[in-house]
């Protein structure tokens, strides 16, 4: 899920992000992080009066990959850590070091540039 916050007669730069995600990669050198959004999906839409005509019918048909299930959308961001991002682990202060591939984070950024997945942190926060 991705909240933005904006107040009237903001500029689009400075409205706040907060999303929950997982860290697919770590640049300690450059201080960025690749970060894996996770989009909600929308169940498949039925038109009015009922069962889809075409292509459908008794039996459903079987999904397209093997599992059955789709896999979540996902938009992948890039991070950009700063002097002023702060980091919090539970309900303590946290730092950069004890980050790690795979973790669910919160993330509370702005965006960064003219690329609209390039997020200045302000706030990374870790459940543990």
């Amino acid at each position: 899920m991705i909240v933005a916050v904006a107040v009237l007669g903001q500029d689009t730069e400075s409205i706040r992000i907060v999303t929950t995600g997982q860290i697919r990669k770590i640049d300690a050198r450059k201080k960025t992080l690749e970060f894996w959004v996770f989009l909600d999906s929308m169940p498949p839409r039925v038109p009015r009066g009922g069962r889809a005509r075409r292509g459908g019918g008794y039996p459903a048909q079987p999904s397209p990959n093997r599992g059955g299930a789709e896999p979540p959308p996902v938009v992948t961001t890039k991070v950009f850590i700063t002097q002023r991002t702060v980091f919090r682990k539970g309900d303590g202060p946290g730092d950069f070091a004890q980050l790690r591939i795979g973790q669910r984070v919160t993330l509370t950024g702005v965006r960064k540039g003219k690329s609209p997945t390039d997020i200045e942190a302000l706030e990374i926060s870790t459940l543990n």
